[in-house]
């Protein structure tokens, strides 16, 4: 993966390899390559032995356990701490207290704030870089540029703000991508049922569940009303938060706008 735009992070994650750090934390939006990053460390390292693991308390604790049993030097990647419960985060907060001089651990957040402050003290941190345009368009071309070349001018690529979302992208089909030009026109669908509309922001023309994320990116660039694009941004901004469900949030947002 060519992640030249993280060219500062990835010398410090170098410098950092030559220290013999054993607790880093890196920070990034989604799809700026944090896991990428962390398996350079390991490589710099020349350490083959690399976990990643979600941050659920269950996971947590079996990769914790295999820890303790394997002898060769080894690299714990933690993938967005800050999504999991405030439970995960102490078991990775016990577990950097007496740290095993073969394993290196690396928590990887989109948000420090919602970890414990003892998590970020006791690790280095690693501020990623949000890609610009020009970079996410390279990137495209590095995956697919033919079908760069026939979505880079609709509605849906403009919305891109990650790796990811160019990789997700570049995966829908012609059909799937020209779903989202729908939204530039959206009003008319307000003057619908609630359950026609949510099924229709939640699905592409061949009934197949669409993305909920790149829907109301979409309906926020394109719509004329203000009142719209505002209650898209806050939907967006709540699914971000994780503390609801993609279905509750696109439920309110319908409301908010038939209300509104």
């Amino acid at each position: 993966m060519d992640l030249k735009f993280q060219e500062s992070a990835i010398s410090q994650i170098q410098s950092l390899a030559e220290k013999d750090v054993h607790s880093i934390l890196i920070s990034g939006l989604r799809g700026t390559g944090k896991t990428h990053i962390a398996k350079l460390f390991a490589s710099y390292k020349g350490i083959n032995t690399f976990h990643t693991v979600k941050p659920k308390v269950a996971d947590l604790k079996d990769m914790i356990d295999s820890s303790y049993r394997l002898q060769d030097k080894q690299v714990i990647c933690i993938e967005n701490l800050d999504d999991g419960k405030s439970a995960a985060a102490q078991v990775i907060l016990k577990y950097l207290e007496e740290p095993l001089p073969n394993v290196y651990v690396i928590v990887t957040c989109v948000n420090s704030s919602k970890l414990p402050d003892t998590i970020i003290s006791r690790s280095i941190s690693v501020q990623l870089s949000t890609p610009r345009v020009n970079e996410l368009q390279q990137y495209a071309r590095s995956l697919n540029a033919q079908r760069y070349t026939a979505y880079k001018d609709y509605t849906v690529f403009s919305t891109c703000k990650s790796l990811s979302d160019v990789k997700t992208i570049l995966s829908l089909t012609l059909d799937q991508v020209k779903y989202y030009d729908s939204f530039e026109n959206i009003k008319p669908l307000f003057k619908q049922s609630s359950d026609t509309i949510l099924w229709t922001l939640g699905h592409y023309y061949d009934n197949s569940k669409s993305n909920c994320i790149l829907a109301l990116r979409c309906i926020r660039k394109s719509s004329d009303d203000i009142k719209i694009r505002q209650l898209a941004l806050d939907s967006l901004l709540a699914l971000e938060d994780g503390k609801l469900s993609e279905t509750a949030i696109l439920g309110k947002f319908v409301l908010n706008v038939k209300v509104s």
